[in-house]
C-alpha cells in the first residue's frame, strides 16, 4: 500500500514533501481514503497549523497525513497572498 500526496506532487508551491507512513493497523484492516488538509504557513513556508479539512473516515490515516504534512516545506507566502494552503493525501492499498 502507498500513501501519496496527491495534487501536491505537481504543485510547485511544495518544496519538500514527506510521504506519510501507512499505519500498519490500517493496512491490516484495509483502510483506504483521502485526507484533505488545510495548512497555515509561517513567513518562511513552514507549517504552523495543519488541520483536517476533510477526513478519510479513519483517524489513523488522518493523523498519519497530518504528521507527514507538518514536515513539508512550502514556498513562502507572499505578502498579498493567503498563508493558507490546501493539500490532499491519498492512502490506497495495492
Amino acid at each position: 500500500g502507498d500513501a501519496t500526496p496527491i495534487g501536491a506532487a505537481a504543485d510547485p508551491g511544495v518544496l519538500r514533501r514527506i510521504a506519510p507512513a501507512y499505519p500498519a493497523r490500517s493496512r491490516r484492516h484495509g483502510d483506504q481514503g483521502r485526507v484533505d488538509l488545510q495548512v497555515t504557513l509561517d513567513p518562511l513556508g513552514h507549517p504552523l497549523v495543519v488541520d483536517i479539512a476533510r477526513s478519510s473516515g479513519f483517524a489513523r490515516l488522518d493523523e498519519a497525513a497530518r504528521a507527514a504534512v507538518r514536515q513539508w516545506l512550502f514556498t513562502p507566502p507572499q505578502r498579498w497572498r493567503s498563508p493558507i494552503r490546501l493539500v490532499s493525501v491519498e492512502f490506497r492499498l495495492r
